[in-house]
């Protein structure tokens, strides 16, 4: 996942929050259909919950930058808990490859607030294109 349009200028790539986030909600929509083309994977619920635990450590390191070294580990525990909902068919492995590319992308507190933001604007895609999952 890149976050950056040039890192070294602190320039983010801000298609992450339009052209990328519509298309990675796009195929999270299309992997979570079932053969009759009614979503039973990648539920908002799902992604909601894994945005929800997200929002919650970027709080967290943000009224904290300190505990970052404390806070990381929390963020990488975010790919275990994406395995077991695959395991159990709740989300797709394209979710599961979502959360583990975001989580092993994110370096900083910085980072993990750009991660944050591009989640959230997949799920207002998500929302205008799958309105009743």
């Amino acid at each position: 996942m890149n976050f950056w349009k040039d890192k070294e200028k602190g320039h983010v790539n801000a298609e992450l929050f339009s052209k990328e986030a519509e298309r990675m909600a796009e195929k999270l929509g299309n992997e979570g259909k079932n053969f009759k083309g009614k979503i039973d994977k990648n539920k908002s619920s799902q992604i909601r919950k894994f945005y929800d635990e997200l929002v919650r450590l970027a709080d967290e390191v943000r009224h904290a930058p300190e505990r970052w070294p404390l806070i990381e580990p929390r963020v990488h525990m975010l790919v275990a808990k994406a395995a077991y909902a695959s395991g159990r068919g709740l989300v797709s492995d394209g979710f599961r490859g979502f959360i583990q590319d975001g989580a092993t992308s994110v370096s900083n507190p910085e980072e993990l607030q750009i991660w944050k933001d591009y989640f959230e604007s997949i799920i207002g895609f998500f929302k205008m294109k799958y309105p009743k999952d």
